[in-house]
């Protein structure tokens, strides 16, 4: 099986890819919670705050991931935030390269929020599911003032 090409996106080269990136980030998005918008992501890449990976067949663009080193008081962790694109089969081995450079950045862990489906993708990796997100929308009614 060919692969694409998987690699970090140095910062300072975000903008002249944005388009692409946008497009694919807003697919995704999609099935995020509102988190965050394509533009906000672009924007802490560029400021250093989280982490851009591409995949990519030449110079078309197959898939990205953005990352974010995140420091608890116990531990340091790489999370993705969101993983975009198509034909993953083709560049899933960049999990790997992600994983070094957590660990060469002072992680002990990668972890990642996703639908079902990833649960069954990631397992031949040595992902597992940790545990559960619960989610309620709060939203300003007559019933939140009782």
């Amino acid at each position: 099986m060919n692969t694409y090409d998987f690699s970090g996106v140095p910062a300072k080269v975000v903008r002249s890819i944005s388009e692409e990136v946008l497009a694919l980030i807003e697919k995704a998005l999609v099935y995020s919670l509102g988190e965050y918008l394509p533009c906000d992501l672009l924007t802490h890449v560029e400021n250093g705050k989280m982490q851009l990976w591409e995949a990519a067949d030449g110079h078309d663009l197959k898939g990205c991931v953005v990352t974010e080193l995140i420091n608890f008081d116990r531990k340091s962790v790489c999370q993705i935030v969101t993983v975009a694109g198509e034909e993953f089969s083709k560049w899933k081995y960049g999990y790997k390269l992600i994983e070094q450079w957590a660990f060469a950045n002072g992680c002990e862990e990668v972890r990642f929020y996703g639908r079902p489906g990833w649960e069954r993708v990631m397992k031949d990796a040595g992902y597992c599911k940790a545990y559960t997100v619960f989610s309620k929308e709060l939203r300003f009614n007559d019933e939140n003032l009782h």
